[in-house]
């Protein structure tokens, strides 16, 4: 019992390490989100800029799926939720039981990144504009500044 006590201090004192190396992103998450919140009313940048969904969309969906047990809702939001799972569990195994890098973990943060791409690319051809996540916004900074923003993004999607 003894050697899982010092064992759970160990991770809590390399998660606290991780936590303080990331402290001025995770101010800047958190002043984005409440911009994000009261401002744009889009957590996403793509959608706040253009009204078009990015590449991530659904992630957090599909996240918040998987934690109701809820498989098929998550699929549905973002097949690659589970991809970008087991890089995470991966990662925090290695990082926080073996205390050792996740071998090759750019190699495969790039192969998860470009399945996400793909799908991305996928939705936007066969789902854009009518389904859920993958809808359009009308109101973003891209068709308050430019008024034939809309008309040209109607023509191409017919939305």
């Amino acid at each position: 019992m003894r050697k899982a006590g010092k064992a759970l201090v160990r991770v809590a004192g390399l998660i606290g390490k991780d936590l303080w190396h990331f402290k001025w992103m995770i101010v800047c998450l958190g002043l984005y989100w409440l911009f994000a919140r009261y401002v744009s009313h889009a957590f996403c940048p793509m959608i706040f800029l253009t009204g078009l969904p990015c590449p991530g969309c659904g992630l957090t969906r599909a996240a918040l799926a998987l934690l109701r047990l809820d498989i098929v809702s998550a699929f549905s939001f973002n097949p690659s939720i589970f991809g970008w799972i087991l890089l995470a569990g991966a990662f925090a195994f290695f990082r926080y039981c073996k205390e050792k890098e996740l071998p090759h973990m750019k190699v495969w943060a790039t192969v998860v990144a470009l399945v996400t791409i793909g799908i991305y690319l996928y939705r936007m051809i066969y789902q854009f504009p009518l389904a859920e996540p993958m809808t359009y916004q009308e109101k973003n900074v891209l068709s308050f500044l430019l008024p034939f923003y809309d008309s040209v993004l109607k023509s191409l999607w017919q939305i």
